[in-house]
């Protein structure tokens, strides 16, 4: 796969936390000069995997090799393909059933089946799935399994070396409308990451390839079984809103905007807009900070926080509110609508200064901010 440099305590890495899962390591003594400790162990809850690739390369301080889990739910896959320069892979199914893609050539997989790829051979994943469930029932309940691979990698160097191939729809989306598009969107992006890795100076900042770009065809959650965008009966008399808490974690500050002069009195807000009809909240989350601060964030680095609902007195439209955190983004935040930007800390968001929405969630933030702190302190 195209690796991160990300743990598995990561909910889809790189940033995302994932509370049943902690590492750590011995060491043999003497500290710093970058020697490895003896031994490294870490825990991955694998009843609760998020869907998307996971790298265990910071958790377990991998230095030759590289080693990965994909986990997709039926219907869902890589939209391209990707290829290395020098990397080759070993990909093994321990669940569920799917499609692997090579240069062109479609496998079956399941369970025990053992897959080695060579660094230039263009690949792909895709679940098909299969029913699960227990028990002799009639009515029981028939779950898809998720289909579940180990990725092992061979890392001759700490260069990343993974090419995603845009340009390459694997054959389960060949005929899907909007893939094409999507997949630019994508490498758009991957060449602005790029730009900034190059401009960036601080090692850390730095984005490693999959960080942004592991995608799953996402429109089958906002589909029916015609492709055409699902509606409700009742969506004329909702509206769903989508907004990101925004941390850093050092100075224990939150991300806040604006509008120039804050003409309706609304106060500090935490960024966010409006789910359109073909979208997914995560979708739209993505958007609108891209759109209004001109960071990057992929909408499987947001984690569910908070929600609120209200009715708008001019028409009486129902307000949704979905909440999220954001483990992973990157950008310098610039007010790109007009909107003043600011960082403030958490002292400031609970008076008259702030929306309505930011103090009703300002109580989550604080553990929030000493979770993220204490995180940091230990991995450093």
């Amino acid at each position: 796969m195209t690796w991160q440099d990300s743990s598995p305590s990561s909910s889809i890495p790189p940033a995302s936390t994932n509370s049943s899962s902690n590492s750590s390591s011995r060491s043999s003594g003497g500290g710093g000069g970058g020697k490895q400790p003896p031994y490294s162990k870490c825990f991955t809850d694998l009843s609760a995997l998020p869907d998307g690739l996971i790298s265990l390369k910071k958790s377990l301080e991998l230095d030759g090799v590289a080693l990965a889990i994909v986990n997709f739910a039926p219907g869902q896959g890589y939209t391209f393909t990707h290829s290395h320069d020098f990397q080759e892979e070993i990909y093994v199914c321990v669940q569920g059933r799917g499609l692997m893609q090579l240069d062109g050539e479609v496998l079956g997989m399941e369970p025990g089946d053992v897959v080695r790829v060579s660094p230039e051979t263009r690949r792909s994943v895709y679940a098909t799935g299969r029913l699960g469930g227990t028990g002799y029932s009639m009515n029981r309940v028939q779950l898809q399994e998720h289909f579940v691979l180990y990725v092992f990698g061979a890392r001759p160097s700490d260069v990343e070396d993974g090419a995603p191939h845009y340009d390459d729809i694997p054959s389960w989306f060949a005929d899907k409308a909007g893939i094409w598009e999507r997949n630019q969107m994508l490498k758009e992006r991957y060449d602005r990451m790029n730009v900034y890795n190059e401009t960036n100076n601080n090692t850390e900042r730095r984005r490693s390839t999959d960080e942004l770009h592991r995608t799953k065809f996402m429109d089958e959650l906002t589909r029916n079984d015609d492709g055409e965008a699902a509606t409700t009966s009742s969506s004329s008399a909702h509206q769903l809103l989508v907004s990101s808490v925004l941390v850093d974690s050092e100075r224990k500050k939150v991300l806040v905007s604006r509008s120039p002069g804050d003409p309706e009195g609304k106060g500090w807000e935490i960024p966010g807009g409006e789910v359109a009809d073909d979208e997914i909240a995560e979708e739209a989350l993505s958007r609108e900070l891209k759109k209004q601060l001109g960071v990057e964030a992929h909408l499987e680095s947001f984690e569910s926080f908070a929600f609120s609902t209200t009715r708008r007195q001019s028409d009486g439209v129902q307000l949704v509110h979905l909440v999220y955190t954001c483990n992973d983004w990157f950008g310098e935040p610039k007010g790109l609508k007009g909107q003043e930007v600011s960082w403030l800390p958490l002292s400031q968001l609970k008076g008259g200064d702030a929306s309505p929405l930011l103090r009703q969630v300002a109580a989550k933030i604080k553990p929030l901010l000493r979770h993220k702190a204490n995180k940091k302190e230990v991995s450093g």
